[in-house]
């Protein structure tokens, strides 16, 4: 039984949708009520008067049946826990009129993860006026903030609410803009990071991951844009604007921030000082027309894969979806924006009637041969 109380190891990931194993075992508990008293004695640290936990996860249920669903929704707990009378690793202290959390060593929080790089992120910009860290100090920074990325998900418990307790609710809709705000500097923190340090694609994948957790993020949307642009991708860099207006444009958000709009503009200038008319032509075919709006993340991930393939990979992307819903569009589109990069593109297309035996081959390979 000691062996066995020593080696268990329990796992909260609570920000994007909630995931709780024990030794890599998902718990499967019996009600979301469970799951949020859970992740409610975690997060709030010390001890929890029965009678305030009762009223915040069963508000309208009346007090003796609030403590008595209380006793239900924690005895679920510990069950799925392991924890018994005889058992020597503990986490949820009870008390006769209180509960709370102890995180073992054997625990794994995915918040203390995030937390721990961003004091490490408000530590460097407080030092960076003076002398920011070098060497040893940078690396163990851009490690410590490399993990913190991997560890955000998503925001604070992405999708899970519960109707009947409007409180728990408000206190989970403030915890996820604290979290939303402390990965925000995480992000941030490492792409600068990694542009300072020339490691260039790496930043644009920092970049891309902070966006699709917060599209309407000015300062992601403006990171992106200059990694791009530093790594050579100036159509990419102007596509970044664009979708980022439609996004505003669909949330009914005011225009992009004078800095953006600054961005936007040079890299622009630029673009047409060095571009042939050959390629400047590619360009305005590339912009998305108006109507081609929603497809900003499908999109980003065809060109992340472009970029991958560059490097020397081989890669193979489908879309898919219903008849009607613009995969040929999108596909179009992504096509348009390679050819604005220099890209010998093949194309061939098939149906589902039929044709000659390897047509699409043949026809993506004419073109080629002909020239």
């Amino acid at each position: 039984m000691e062996r066995e109380a020593s080696v268990r190891k329990l796992e909260l990931k609570l920000l994007g949708p909630p995931e709780t194993r024990l030794d890599g075992r998902v718990l499967t508990l019996r009600t979301r009520k469970a799951l949020a008293l859970l992740a409610y004695l975690a997060v709030e640290h010390g001890p929890h008067p029965r009678e305030e936990l009762a009223e915040l996860l069963w508000p309208k249920s009346g007090r003796s049946k609030g403590r008595t669903a209380l006793r239900s929704a924690l005895a679920d707990l510990r069950r799925e826990l392991g924890e018994t009378k005889d058992s020597r690793a503990v986490r949820l202290l009870v008390e006769h009129d209180s509960l709370s959390f102890d995180a073992t060593s054997d625990t794994e929080i995915d918040l203390e993860t995030i937390n721990a790089a961003f004091e490490a992120a408000r530590t460097f910009l407080a030092r960076s006026g003076s002398e920011p860290p070098q060497g040893d100090l940078r690396r163990e920074l851009l490690v410590q903030l490399g993990e913190a990325a991997d560890a955000y998900r998503g925001e604070f418990l992405q999708g899970f609410y519960l109707d009947d307790a409007p409180e728990f609710d408000y206190w989970a809709n403030l915890e996820r803009e604290r979290w939303r705000t402390e990965a925000g500097l995480v992000f941030d923190r490492l792409s600068e990071c990694l542009l300072e340090a020339g490691s260039t694609r790496e930043a644009v994948d920092v970049a891309e991951r902070w966006l699709d957790h917060d599209p309407l993020s000015e300062d992601a949307n403006e990171r992106l844009m200059r990694a791009r642009y530093a790594l050579g991708d100036t159509a990419g860099a102007l596509l970044v604007y664009e979708q980022y207006r439609s996004t505003l444009k669909q949330n009914l958000v005011a225009e992009p921030g004078p800095e953006v709009e600054a961005l936007a503009a040079r890299i622009e200038a630029e673009n047409r000082r060095t571009a042939s008319p050959l390629s400047s032509a590619r360009y305005a075919r590339r912009l998305p027309e108006p109507p081609f709006v929603g497809r900003a993340k499908e999109f980003g991930i065809l060109t992340r894969e472009y970029h991958l393939a560059r490097s020397g990979g081989l890669r193979i992307a489908s879309i898919l979806g219903e008849a009607g819903m613009g995969k040929t569009r999108l596909a179009n589109e992504f096509i348009s924006w390679a050819e604005a990069q220099g890209t010998d593109v093949l194309f061939g297309s098939a149906s589902e009637s039929g044709g000659l035996p390897y047509g699409p081959l043949v026809e993506a390979i004419r073109p080629r041969l002909e020239r």
